[in-house]
């Protein structure tokens, strides 16, 4: 049995260099929350406080089925169909925020899915 340790990255690197594989060790973390954040400032020149989009991420991580970079990713895509339906209102944070206070899944109760959630709150724009 093969028990996770320190020396596990260099192993594995070893193991893929020897089988000809290139393999790069990486120090760095994906923080979806973070990624949404750096992607508003690059869209906006400005975006709020990273603990409010981690607050977000984590409410949202809560309720939905979709999780880490997949959430992200979600977010990313009703935010693009926001925009292609002409609002553009919206920031990656205020979103999530929207989409929380949406999907508030009492205990107990299965995960909902945030791309149909998403769905439900660009028809609810539109018929605003």
């Amino acid at each position: 049995m093969f028990r996770s340790s320190a020396w596990t990255p260099v192993v594995v690197a070893a193991a893929l260099s020897l089988t000809g594989c290139a393999y790069q060790a990486s120090a760095t973390i994906v923080n979806p929350a973070a990624q949404l954040r750096d992607q508003d400032l690059s869209a906006h020149g400005t975006a709020h406080a990273q603990a409010s989009y981690t607050k977000a991420f984590k409410a949202l991580t809560a309720d939905c089925k979709e999780q880490g970079t997949a959430l992200a990713s979600t977010v990313d895509a009703v935010l693009a169909a926001l925009q292609k339906a002409k609002f553009d209102d919206e920031t990656r944070l205020t979103l999530m925020q929207h989409l929380a206070a949406t999907a508030t899944v009492p205990a107990g109760t299965p995960k909902t899915s945030c791309a149909t959630l998403g769905t439900a709150y660009i028809a609810l724009r539109k018929s605003q």
